[in-house]
């Protein structure tokens, strides 16, 4: 999402290293595991888009649910076409208080 990795934290494939080590076998079916938990973020994120149309803070018209990085990272993943980040999802953030 094009944010700098905080100092310290490891990458994927050590993490995922770490992780087998741990227990005792290698992880499978990660590229399963990869799209889930992009997929399951997405639904947070279109459900926190849904609230703040509720609340009135934003239109009902709004991309944002659709156009938001989550969205971008998970049509990557998928090898669809990338929806742009744009003004709506800027403005759904600014709802929230995070300019």
């Amino acid at each position: 999402m094009n944010v700098a990795r905080l100092e310290g934290l490891p990458d994927r494939n050590t993490t995922i290293s770490w992780y087998e080590s741990f227990l005792g076998r290698k992880a499978q079916n990660m590229d399963y595991y990869d799209v889930l938990a992009r997929f399951r973020l997405a639904i947070v994120g279109m459900r926190a888009v849904d609230r703040q149309i509720g609340l009135g803070s934003i239109p009902a018209t709004t991309t944002a649910r659709t156009h938001a990085p989550i969205m971008r990272m998970l049509a990557q993943r998928l090898g669809e076409p990338q929806p742009e980040v744009g003004e709506d999802f800027f403005a759904f953030m600014a709802a929230l208080g995070m300019h």
